[in-house]
C-alpha cells in the first residue's frame, strides 16, 4: 500500500468504484447521505484535489465510474424512483 485516506462526506459513505488513470490519480464513485452522488479524484500522493457532488439526496445505488484514455470521468447508477437530472459537462 502506498497511501490511504479516510474520507468523511459528514454522513454515511460509501465508496462503490475505483480507478486510476495513466498518471496515477485514483478516481473514487460513491454516494453519501449528505450530498449524494459524489466523486472524488486524489493526486499520486493520496491528497484530495477534487470533490464534486450532485447535491440531491442519494435514493440511488450502485454507482460505475469508469475513465477514458482522455481521463474523462463517467459516472453511472441506477436510480429507485423517479428524478431529474441534469446532463452536464466540468472539469475533474
Amino acid at each position: 500500500m502506498v497511501w490511504q485516506v479516510v474520507y468523511d462526506g459528514g454522513g454515511f459513505d460509501v465508496g462503490y468504484d475505483i480507478e486510476v488513470d495513466s498518471l496515477g490519480c485514483v478516481y473514487v464513485g460513491g454516494v453519501t447521505n449528505s450530498s449524494s452522488y459524489v466523486t472524488l479524484k486524489y493526486d499520486v500522493s493520496g491528497k484530495l484535489n477534487v470533490v464534486k457532488s450532485s447535491g440531491k439526496p442519494a435514493d440511488s445505488v450502485f454507482p460505475v465510474l469508469k475513465l477514458d484514455r482522455n481521463r474523462n470521468v463517467y459516472m453511472s447508477f441506477v436510480s429507485s424512483g423517479p428524478a431529474l437530472f441534469q446532463l452536464c459537462s466540468s472539469e475533474i
